[in-house]
């Protein structure tokens, strides 16, 4: 009875520490001409994503960024979690030139899209702003690819939940070996405890929306082809 008392006040300990221990913030990039992290907890002006370059610091809200907190606990937010951040340098096409922009790119997991200028702070909208896609898909795809191949579990999930997003089939091949990844997280529920293999479940559920995607693809390229054989001039009788 003894053992089993201690047991359980372990088990307790190990949920309490769990539920309480504070996200830690998340530095998106870090090189010498910009710095951005996020934070799991407003600062008093309700900042929870600071970008500072050589000369300005920039903060930004949740208001400010347009996200909604889908989970909270005393831990903190979790607006950033599995979410991409980076830096990149993408040219912005113009009537008379191609000018280079410094940008932060942001994409939550459920693949909301965040662009802003480093320079000045602004957000950009690409309705109205053109950017070379081909760059931009570049630099973002590398920056995937580089996830799905970290040493760190939680960096390959992330890696996977993008993969699935940007449908990146060049993927597939590191996604199929992610199947296999043993990496795992113990979810307690009602008393119960159960091993999440989060790694894996990302891989198995990104693989299955780039296939059907490229399976849709197929079959709408197939219909096209068809189609125009059938408009094709018939030989005279």
């Amino acid at each position: 009875m003894k053992y089993m008392f201690v047991i359980v006040l372990q088990l307790f300990v190990g949920l309490s520490v769990y539920a309480t221990t504070p996200f830690s913030a998340k530095i998106f990039c870090d090189d010498p001409y910009c710095f951005a992290v996020g934070f799991p907890w407003p600062d008093q002006n309700d900042s929870v994503l600071m970008i500072r370059n050589m000369s300005t610091t920039h903060n930004y809200s949740l208001n400010d960024l347009g996200i909604d907190i889908r989970h909270t606990t005393t831990a903190g937010y979790d607006w950033y979690e599995n979410a991409i951040g980076m830096l990149m340098e993408v040219r912005v096409r113009t009537t008379n030139s191609m000018p280079w922009m410094r940008i932060f790119y942001f994409r939550n997991m459920d693949g909301k899209e965040i662009l802003i200028n480093t320079h000045t702070g602004q957000y950009i909208d690409k309705k109205s702003i053109i950017l070379d896609r081909h760059m931009y898909q570049r630099n973002l795809e590398s920056h995937i690819m580089s996830l799905l191949s970290s040493p760190k579990p939680r960096d390959r999930q992330t890696g996977a939940i993008h993969a699935g997003i940007s449908q990146l089939t060049n993927g597939l091949p590191i996604l199929r070996g992610l199947i296999h990844d043993k990496s795992y997280t113990i979810h307690i529920n009602q008393g119960e405890a159960k091993q999440i293999y989060f790694v894996k479940e990302a891989a198995e559920e990104a693989i299955r929306v780039i296939t059907e995607r490229k399976s849709e693809n197929d079959n709408s390229s197939n219909k096209g082809v068809q189609a125009i054989g059938d408009k094709s001039p018939q030989p005279d009788p």
